[in-house]
């Protein structure tokens, strides 16, 4: 018989995804009935309050009961907040396998996982301060400029900023933390299922990491850890806005096994389990150290089709395989392709947008190459400002490619671009001190 499988707060790649042939000829998938717009309407202003069912009790009690009437076999979420501690409260009531909440809470608090950072990988750790945006005394931070400043729970990185000096650091004190609405959840778990003194209403200072930024992905099963991969991230120049995310990594294996390392000592050390996880790492070559920038207890599903297209197998089977109690069958370089790549459609200035490519413009890029994966975020007549962006540019969509060289991938990706229309209007865009090209045009040939 088939799995019922529950997906909390589905995203766009979800359905898209988990609605392939090869798993649902294996499964029923259920998709919770959720708005995932609703944080962006909060982040925007544009709610004042979530409607009364969506609060935490009744999403629980709701989940719960939705659960037992369809006989769930097993929970998952790849959205960070508030799906994967969701999933994570549901799976420990129903006692399916699952991470417990506060091992999910340890990553989501970026400060508390920077303490248990300190604790179990002290090596990987930049130097931190925990903030308060209403008392915060200057003088104590005791860090030198320039340093980063963000919330302690972060959002596609919006609100998080380079500080300079003190002037640079009194405006982010009062500009960097999100809307109260946004934090009430993760404040409702943090009270109920944490032992942490500090709620999330709080900013979190740090020294600058600078270098070669990867992710690495793994999972855990029964404790025992897996590494999956680790995936490049090439920036533009001279911003951290990210350009593509490269697989396999170009790091030395050496380095790469460092890092491995590193992740398998904190996971054991916070004891989380049976699910996939991602670090996000900076290796600085000059000085050969590497740091964790961030952990996140969930899979990247924005890569999922990287390992699919190079090593032959999905990170959403891991993840259904783990939720049912299975040991996870892991291949690597079993794919179609040697290498693989997700390329962002970014703009640096805001624009209005005109034109997106046609159905009959995307159906033959399909026939073309069926695995390429194209997602386009907005619509004709919106702004580019006019979703959640990262307050330093403009993402529009993704693709994503596999080819046996780089050279191929990057030549694909120039023909499926050519086969893409694409216009923009000008207008005053928010972002005065950036560059105004359009990053559609600007892949690089080499990373």
């Amino acid at each position: 018989m088939k799995k019922n499988i529950l997906v909390v707060c589905p995203t766009a790649r979800d359905k898209h995804e988990l609605s392939k042939p090869s798993f649902l000829e294996k499964y029923h998938i259920h998709f919770q009935r959720h708005d995932d717009t609703l944080l962006e309407k909060v982040l925007c202003g544009c709610i004042g309050d979530f409607p009364i069912s969506y609060s935490p009790e009744n999403q629980i009690e709701t989940l719960l009961q939705f659960c037992k009437n369809n006989a769930i076999d097993a929970v998952i979420s790849t959205e960070d907040y508030p799906g994967c501690i969701y999933a994570s409260v549901i799976n420990t009531q129903l006692e399916t396998p699952g991470p417990t909440p506060q091992s999910v809470l340890s990553c989501q608090h970026k400060y508390y996982s920077r303490v248990l950072q300190k604790q179990f990988v002290p090596q990987a750790v930049p130097k931190f301060r925990l903030l308060s945006p209403v008392h915060c005394d200057i003088s104590k931070i005791n860090l030198p400029f320039p340093f980063f400043i963000k919330p302690v729970k972060s959002y596609f990185s919006i609100f998080a900023n380079k500080v300079n000096n003190q002037e640079e650091l009194e405006k982010a004190l009062s500009s960097s933390m999100p809307p109260a609405l946004f934090l009430q959840q993760l404040n409702w778990f943090l009270d109920k299922y944490s032992p942490f003194e500090f709620n999330a209403n709080y900013l979190l200072a740090e020294t600058l990491l600078e270098g070669v930024q990867v992710t690495l992905e793994g999972f855990v099963f029964n404790s025992k850890i897996d590494i999956l991969g680790i995936v490049d991230s090439i920036m533009f120049a001279g911003t951290i806005c990210f350009e593509r995310f490269d697989y396999p990594s170009q790091l030395s294996l050496s380095i790469q096994q460092r890092m491995e390392s590193i992740a398998k000592e904190f996971i054991h050390g916070i004891k989380l389990d049976n699910t996939l996880f991602n670090i996000e790492f900076m290796y600085h070559p000059e000085r050969d150290e590497i740091h964790i920038i961030e952990v996140n207890s969930r899979m990247s599903s924005q890569f999922a089709d990287l390992y699919e297209k190079v090593d032959g197998f999905s990170p959403y089977q891991i993840l259904i395989d783990i939720s049912l109690g299975i040991q996870p069958d892991v291949k690597k370089k079993q794919g179609k392709y040697h290498v693989a790549s997700s390329f962002v459609l970014r703009s640096f200035k805001n624009q209005r947008v005109i034109k997106i490519p046609s159905k009959e413009e995307l159906l033959h890029l399909r026939q073309m190459s069926p695995d390429t994966y194209i997602n386009i975020d907005v619509n004709a007549g919106e702004t580019l400002s006019s979703i959640i962006q990262d307050g330093k540019s403009f993402r529009f969509g993704i693709i994503n490619m596999g080819a046996n060289s780089k050279e191929e991938l990057f030549k694909k990706y120039s023909e499926c671009k050519s086969n893409l229309t694409f216009e923009f209007q000008d207008i005053d865009s928010p972002l005065h001190t950036l560059a105004s090209s359009i990053a559609l045009d600007s892949a690089k040939t080499s990373s």
